[in-house]
């Protein structure tokens, strides 16, 4: 049970990864000031996943809903205040996390289009290849697929769409609708009341925050970013 709730966790990152978050208002990493995608969940596990954001992107919460293995799972992932949250009905407590990378996109004022170009950097270094653009949702995607076999369907710093077929593993995230510029209820972003939150643990190692660095350095010097 706890190796499958650490997959999903993994799995739920590995979306995020492309959407990097920051915690002020004048930051923006969408381009839209709030907004809620939904998504039907198939494969090896079956469900759904919803995206809410706000502030641009200050306030980001993931909700995953699914039966895998006989099993129902709940899991959370939030952002707010440069700090990474995720827990779950198989969980009893919330973990907590930072990274330098987050951190250093929040002081450099990234602008939604940085972010974009910055996306674009990582999914390189992550040998991701840029393949025709495909329709989803109406929206005209860039698509990017990887040796590991995974592919995204990206519009606006969304990840609108994407199967995997890694870690034994095939799943694929296919998206039901997107609501932008939306009010988004009040408390959305609380953590939970009925859960201890853990210590905090800096997760820059796990996730190569100084490569992530590096490559905002030499996009600064190359003029990508503004």
């Amino acid at each position: 049970m706890k190796k499958i709730s650490n997959v999903l966790i993994i799995l739920m990152l590995a979306i995020l990864v492309f959407q990097i978050n920051t915690n002020a208002q004048e930051f923006k990493k969408y381009y839209q000031k709030s907004g809620k995608l939904v998504q039907k969940l198939t494969g090896n596990a079956t469900g759904e996943q919803t995206l809410i954001w706000d502030d641009y992107g200050a306030k980001e919460l993931t909700i995953s809903k699914m039966n895998m293995m006989g099993m129902s799972i709940e899991q959370y992932a939030l952002y707010v205040n440069n700090n990474f949250y995720t827990w779950g009905n198989q969980e009893p407590n919330v973990k907590h996390f930072s990274d330098d990378a987050v951190e250093e996109l929040a002081k450099r004022k990234y602008t939604a289009d940085d972010y974009a170009n910055l996306s674009k950097e990582m999914m390189k270094q992550s040998k991701f290849v840029e393949k025709d653009s495909e329709t989803v949702l109406g929206k005209n995607c860039i698509v990017w697929e990887n040796p590991d076999g995974i592919k995204i369907w990206g519009w606006k710093n969304l990840t609108l769409q994407m199967t995997m077929n890694a870690m034994g593993m095939s799943l694929k995230y296919e998206p039901v609708s997107l609501e932008l510029d939306i009010d988004v209820p009040a408390g959305t972003f609380d953590l939970p009341k009925d859960k201890t939150v853990e210590e905090k643990i800096d997760q820059s190692k796990e996730n190569n925050s100084t490569k992530m660095i590096e490559i905002m350095d030499n996009m600064s010097k190359t003029g990508t970013n503004n």
